[in-house]
């Protein structure tokens, strides 16, 4: 049914309707047949009673209402003019694009916003989706995200329709979507407010920096850069690297020939007075400048080395001279030196990546030698034990060393060695084959004597002496910790003897290099491309899973994390590459210094576990944005159909357009409080008339 002003009504009777329209029709007519005779009469009398026949009429309709409970909807349809957002950005960077401080700044936005509110509906909201109702704008956001949409739940506008938006921003949107990229800015008109003149959007500025060790040394680095400019292509501009005492340690010349131009620039590290660096770029006037931090680890190239040795003899003499090469340096400690020119040991706790006991005594295995052995232990770093016949084995070594004595036969004959079964598929063995070794030289020439057989429970033997009755171990190999013995007296002639002197010099030098790789492998290893970078900065990390044989091998399981100086822990996702290949995003969002780690698990127990660390100091573009990028203010209105409205323009004539809108309300019978309290206003108005009537 069609009403007055707009409105419309609906009943919905589910199927009774004219059961409800002819009962309502039957008890009215009987109402007011039922009444007629009262109607005669005075005039006062007469057009009380006619009321009361309408609030009868009224009651009646109510109560079939009541009874019937049909579904009553009324309808407002009506046309309003559609609204204008206005949207503010309160990013850092909006208090320094312009010619003119914050002050200005908000007094400018303030007076748009009132002119525009006198002749248009406006709303004022956050680039965010936040509505605003005080105008006294703060610029202190740490990032310009454009997230508001019209006519979405993020900003808070559903059900109203805009005609057009007023954005005022810089342009600098430094994260989420770029707003290009949205549906909505091509079809609704978007008009940047230049709400003062704009600085210059001439930027220079350090995107990102890094650094890795160079792979020729370890004492020098290639420290990573990204340059972005805008407005400055064909200009030049110097990088700086230095300290805090030392501002300048090496300068670079850059030509800016694109907006992100990448630069790496190889540093020494041997006279850093300070491990952080600072990084700066500028033009060559000085303007422009953009600075960074960099911390830099120290790390030592050397091999450290310790000799123990309770005298001076031809196999001390040979194991110094074997070490000879710069890449070591070589640490001597004689059970002969006095004491009190003995040197300490304690600058050595925690630095010897290798310790070679040769046939220690009471004299020489003092407590501050067993701490070294203990850390050596403990950082599964290698050690090497020639034990002569007749020698005392220390206790105290022995139980640190996990060494057994099988046998304590002293003999005064020489004895030939040959390879054990345990040898033969062995991979420290099966290594010397492949490096063209012919294991039968060695065993040709009999040097040793025999003395007490020293094994270790988790050892293979290599070399053996005697028949199977009389067997006795020579040399010993253990991967984890890595270990190897030597048993018995006289290895100082294999060193030297034509016969055997070059077997046992390859013997020699395999042995350095297995066991180094031994005490290096790592069955769970994390490589971070960079050990310091910025904040934001896409990096990955790759995770490898190997065997005692290098070789990639699956996990039946992997756990990758990041945590924090606190000890707060985030789940990295991984990403499968290969056999036992695998890389993981770094989490970049916040600054500080973080610990990556890695557990694998095979056959339900913990195969290996792995960490490395990186260093995130801040960069924020909000700090780093200059002036107002116009060049994208100017394409997002061109392409929603707007324009760019400067400080002294008077605004736009923006079209009142009109929108159709319907608002409703609807009842039901038995639910509607409306009509139960119509009936009994009826019932109770009838009743109180008829009283004073003295119709009752």
């Amino acid at each position: 049914m069609n009403l007055p002003f707009g409105f419309t009504l609906e009943a919905n009777f589910n199927g009774l309707g004219l059961l409800f329209w002819g009962l309502f029709l039957v008890t009215t007519l009987f109402t007011i047949y039922n009444n007629r005779g009262k109607t005669n009469s005075g005039t006062s009398v007469k057009y009380q009673l006619w009321f009361i026949i309408s609030l009868r009429t009224v009651s009646i309709f109510s109560l079939l209402l009541l009874a019937f409970n049909p579904e009553v909807k009324l309808t407002r349809s009506y046309s309003a003019p559609k609204r204008i957002a206005v949207l503010v950005d309160q990013s850092r960077s909006m208090g320094k694009a312009w010619e003119g401080n914050t002050v200005e700044l908000n007094r400018s936005i303030e007076g748009m916003i009132s002119n525009l509110s006198g002749s248009h509906s406006i709303d004022v909201w956050n680039m965010d989706g936040n509505a605003i109702e005080s105008y006294e704008f703060e610029f202190d956001g740490d990032i310009s995200i454009l997230s508001w949409e019209p006519g979405t739940e993020n900003s808070n506008s559903e059900g109203v329709d805009y005609s057009s938006v007023i954005l005022i921003s810089d342009g600098h949107i430094n994260g989420g979507r770029s707003p290009l990229d949205e549906s909505w800015t091509a079809t609704l008109p978007i008009y940047p407010f230049m709400p003062l003149a704009p600085k210059s959007n001439q930027s220079l500025k350090m995107l990102r920096s890094g650094y890795e060790y160079s792979k020729s040394s370890r004492e020098s680095i290639l420290v990573d850069l990204e340059i972005q400019q805008s407005g400055l292509m064909g200009r030049l501009a110097i990088v700086q690297i230095g300290t805090e005492n030392n501002p300048v340690l090496i300068e670079r010349k850059l030509p800016l020939r694109s907006s992100i131009t990448p630069l790496e620039i190889p540093l020494s590290i041997v006279e850093l007075d300070r491990n952080k660096l600072k990084l700066s770029v500028s033009l060559e006037n000085g303007e422009l400048m953009s600075e960074s931090y960099l911390n830099v680890e120290s790390e030592d190239p050397k091999k450290s080395v310790l000799i123990v040795s309770e005298r001076v003899n031809q196999l001390h003499k040979f194991l110094i001279r074997s070490f000879s090469d710069s890449l070591f340096q070589v640490h001597t400690r004689l059970g002969t030196t006095d004491e009190k020119h003995r040197t300490s040991l304690d600058t050595l706790i925690g630095k010897v990546d290798l310790t070679i006991l040769n046939s220690p005594g009471s004299k020489v295995f003092t407590p501050d030698l067993m701490n070294v052995m203990r850390d050596q232990r403990n950082d599964n770093l290698p050690v090497i034990l020639f034990q002569g016949a007749g020698e005392p084995l220390d206790a105290l070594l022995s139980e640190t060393l996990n060494l057994r004595i099988t046998d304590n036969l002293n003999s005064p004959e020489e004895v030939t060695a040959y390879w054990a079964e345990d040898a033969l598929d062995h991979p420290f063995y099966l290594g010397l084959l492949g490096r063209e070794y012919k294991p039968v030289e060695l065993t040709r020439f009999a040097p040793l004597k025999r003395g007490p057989g020293i094994s270790c429970l988790h050892g293979a033997e290599m070399l053996a002496s005697g028949s199977p009755g009389t067997r006795q171990p020579v040399m010993t190999l253990v991967d984890k910790p890595p270990l190897a013995i030597f048993g018995g007296s006289g290895y100082w002639r294999w060193f030297f003897h034509p016969q055997s002197k070059e077997s046992f010099e390859q013997l020699w030098e395999y042995l350095l290099v297995y066991l180094n790789e031994i005490s290096d492998f790592e069955p769970v290893k994390i490589e971070i491309p960079l050990a310091a970078s910025t904040t934001g900065s896409p990096i990955q990390a790759t995770i490898n899973i190997k065997d005692l044989d290098h070789r990639r091998i699956h996990a039946a399981e992997l756990r990758t994390w990041q945590e924090n100086s606190k000890g707060q822990k985030v789940a990295l996702d991984l990403n499968r590459e290969g056999t036992g290949e695998y890389t993981s995003w770094i989490n970049t969002v916040s600054p500080g210094d973080f610990s990556v780690i890695a557990e694998a698990y095979r056959f339900g127990e913990l195969w290996g576990r792995d960490t490395s660390r990186i260093s995130l100091m801040s960069f924020n573009g909000e700090d780093q944005s200059r002036g107002v990028d116009e060049h994208f203010l100017s394409r997002l209105a061109s392409r929603s159909g707007g324009e760019i409205i400067a400080v002294n323009d008077d605004l736009p004539m923006f079209p009142v357009e009109l929108v159709e809108k319907q608002s409703s309300s609807a009842f039901k019978g038995l639910r509607s409080v409306l009509l139960f309290g119509l009936l009994l206003a009826s019932l109770m108005i009838e009743w109180i008339l008829r009283r004073r009537n003295g119709l009752l």
